[in-house]
């Protein structure tokens, strides 16, 4: 029985292997629909389960999953923005000609940026 069970397994692993990860979340899905209504209403009841009200958590308990919340939440952020960050940089606006660095110090349109501060001329305790 052992065998075929790893046969079965290792057969449905190099399936998979050619779906994308939309069609694998698809395939689920219908197998879901497939079981009936009822299935997915005992399966919303065990997701709802899970939740715990803030209200009957202990405080100590309250910031640990507030914490752990947080931190999902920034890397969330950060994984976006770096998955927006490379979509952008690969892209380019096609006036690269008119960026500093990438001209000569031998060109005559070479010239450094000089920041030049105006002093306050008022005196402060007047």
């Amino acid at each position: 029985m052992i065998p075929t069970l790893i046969t079965r397994f290792y057969c449905h692993y190099l399936l998979q292997i050619e779906k994308s990860r939309a069609e694998i979340q698809k395939a689920y899905r219908e197998r879901h629909k497939a079981k009936g209504r009822t299935f997915l209403e005992r399966k919303r009841v065990r997701q709802k389960s899970y939740y715990k009200p803030a209200a009957t958590l202990s405080k100590k308990k309250r910031e640990e999953r507030n914490y752990s919340n947080k931190l999902r939440k920034r890397l969330s952020r950060l994984r976006r923005q770096d998955q927006h960050n490379e979509e952008v940089t690969d892209e380019t606006s096609g006036y690269e000609s008119n960026r500093t660095e990438l001209r000569s110090p031998d060109d005559p349109h070479h010239e450094p940026l000089i920041i030049r501060f105006v002093k306050n001329k008022r005196k402060r305790n007047s």
